[in-house]
């Protein structure tokens, strides 16, 4: 809503260069071992990157090197997704965002221009478990009428100043 009201375009300014960073995230994630059918979608300033993953393992890696080079990610130092079989236990750790809005901001007109951009965005995290879901911690995500989805919805400002949080840990029943 922010860049629309600013005469932002799609593939113009702030908009473009957004849009750039994510086709960079999305051909590391092609280059990613264990990474594979990569997809981006970038309409009405909505962006959206769809990926499939041979292992957690491979998944942890690949989200560990964008984090490296792309401090939006944030780091969890290597392990930002772990899976306990036996318990029937999917866990998704929030990212430590600590210092981010600094670093976006730096002086404080720039620091609030950021927020009054970033008010308006939405991040949103889909996770589809194999059966359905008993428990989960995040008070902020929503279990789907299907009871196997799991959606976090959050907005981005919230995210960056860690007001929302990202990590789930989600305990699901056997198909």
């Amino acid at each position: 809503e922010m860049l629309s009201s600013m005469g932002g375009e799609e593939g113009a300014g702030v908009w473009g260069q957004m849009d750039s960073s994510i086709q960079v995230t999305a051909e590391q994630l092609r280059e990613a071992k264990g990474i594979s059918n990569v997809q981006t979608k970038s309409e009405g300033y909505v962006v959206t990157i769809i990926y499939d993953f041979k292992s957690l393992e491979a998944l942890n890696k690949a989200n560990e090197s964008l984090g490296a080079d792309n401090p939006m990610i944030g780091s969890t130092a290597g392990k930002s997704f772990s899976f306990d079989n036996k318990k029937r236990i999917f866990s998704r750790l929030s990212p430590d965002m600590g210092g981010l809005m600094d670093e976006l901001g730096g002086e404080e007109e720039n620091l609030e221009m950021a927020k009054m951009v970033l008010g308006s965005a939405n991040y949103k995290m889909t996770f589809i478990m194999p059966g359905k879901v008993k428990t989960m911690t995040n008070k902020d995500a929503v279990i789907q009428e299907d009871g196997k989805t799991v959606v976090l919805d959050a907005s981005f400002l919230d995210i960056l100043e860690q007001k929302a949080e990202m990590g789930n840990e989600i305990k699901y029943k056997r198909k």
